[in-house]
């Protein structure tokens, strides 16, 4: 069988499912539909899937970023960096302008005219980009191999283990109700959590303080406002 990658529900209540060797399916709670390199898909593997404030469907593959509209794909293959990489995540901010993570190139955004592009030479950050989260305040967090930078609409500020991070191996980021950050590790380093509350970090043995499972590689809010790890 395939693995599922990432999971989401769109607009219209329609479910899409992206995987690992099968492209991306959608669900539209009558009718299975799947969209594969046959379709317009730069490739099998999907990471994730985003629907932005315009209606557009974007996927992140391991050959980069493809869009869907108006019931055609289009692949990002002029934009030096995004094509051919793996692309871990993508976000879309308060603006409506897209960000991309890739695994190797760092970070780009899209304002819908022009690319900007931040790497280890130009910011904070890492190369290698985990996972992205657009807070309640705007604020973009970037999860990279450098540890969390913080992108406020100006400029970067940076978290890594010198300011509290049990390590800068993290690899997902959530938002609780309060607004605090909670932060999930690598599990080979030691699959622990943290919380950041804006100040100070607070620190979770996945073992003395109750999770189940230190193999963490995600998290989520669901409606109620609980986390899930």
């Amino acid at each position: 069988g395939d693995a599922i990658n990432h999971i989401m529900e769109d607009s219209h209540g329609n479910i899409w499912a992206s995987s690992w060797k099968g492209g991306v399916t959608r669900y539209n709670g009558h009718r299975v539909t799947n969209f594969t390199q046959n379709d317009g898909l730069s490739s099998q593997l999907v990471y994730s899937v985003l629907q932005d404030q315009r209606g557009r469907f974007w996927f992140t593959t391991d050959r980069g970023v493809d869009y869907y509209e108006d019931g055609q794909f289009h692949h990002i293959d002029n934009v030096k960096g995004l094509t051919g990489i793996t692309i871990r995540d993508l976000e879309e901010d308060q603006q409506g302008q897209i960000w991309v993570g890739t695994y190797g190139n760092g970070l780009y955004r899209f304002d819908g005219q022009h690319w900007a592009h931040w790497n280890a030479e130009n910011s904070p950050l890492g190369n290698r980009i985990r996972a992205l989260l657009v807070d309640r305040t705007g604020r973009l967090w970037v999860v990279s191999n450098n540890g969390l930078g913080v992108w406020d609409g100006q400029r970067w500020s940076a978290y890594t283990d010198a300011d509290g991070l049990e390590t800068n191996d993290v690899i997902a980021l959530v938002e609780d109700d309060n607004g605090h950050i909670w932060i999930n590790y690598n599990y080979l380093f030691n699959g622990n959590i943290s919380r950041f509350d804006g100040a100070t970090f607070t620190h979770y043995n996945s073992e003395k303080d109750g999770t189940i499972n230190r193999n963490f590689i995600s998290s989520f809010k669901d409606r109620d406002g609980q986390l899930w790890f």
